[in-house]
Order: C-alpha cells, then sequence, then structure tokens
C-alpha cells in the first residue's frame, strides 16, 4: 500500500494512507506556520523499503547510501584481465605452434 508523508525543513511530520490526507494535514501545517517555513511543507510518496524510517520514496538517504555503497564495491572488484593480457596470451599462444618461427 502506497503511503504518503508531509515533511518540512526537519523532515517527515506526519504520515497518511492517501495522498488527499496528506495534502490537508500539509495544508494545516502551512497554515499554522504562515511564514518562511510554511514554504518548506511539501508532500511525498514514502519509500516503501524504508517507511520505518520515514524516508520520501524520491529522496531517500538509505536508498542512496546502499546505491553508494554498491558503486564502491564495484569499483573495488578486480577488473579482470586487459587488453594488453589477452595480446601477451596470444603471443605466448602463437609461438607454441608447431613450424612457426616468430
Amino acid at each position: 500500500m502506497t503511503e504518503y508523508g508531509v515533511f518540512n525543513d526537519e523532515g517527515c511530520i506526519y504520515v497518511a494512507d492517501t495522498r488527499d490526507e496528506a495534502e490537508a494535514e500539509a495544508a494545516k501545517e502551512r497554515a499554522a506556520d504562515d511564514g518562511y517555513h510554511a514554504d518548506l511543507i511539501s508532500v511525498h510518496e514514502m519509500c516503501p523499503d524504508h517507511r520505518d524510517d520515514e524516508q520520501p520514496k524520491d529522496g531517500c538517504e538509505e536508498c542512496a547510501a546502499e546505491v553508494d555503497e554498491e558503486d564502491e564495491d564495484a569499483a573495488n572488484e578486480d577488473p579482470g584481465p586487459s587488453l594488453e593480457d589477452y595480446a601477451k596470451a596470444s603471443r605466448i599462444v602463437q609461438s607454441l605452434i608447431p613450424g612457426v618461427r616468430r
């Protein structure tokens, strides 16, 4: 089930089952603030994997951290043989063919 959160500059302040309910709560919060901070109140769909951490789907810090870890892991993996390694192996194989002088 999709949930929606009301966020201000400090994070999630309310979670609702429907967008309409979240928008209504956001309107109440904006009316109560009625200043600069009212512009910072917004409604976002909640991240389905990190709803308990009150993260928005379109800006989930947990998902971003997981992607960064995957990128770091990929960067640290052995890239395998290089083109130079293949060229060297080819020269060795060619030198082992009988009757071919190199």
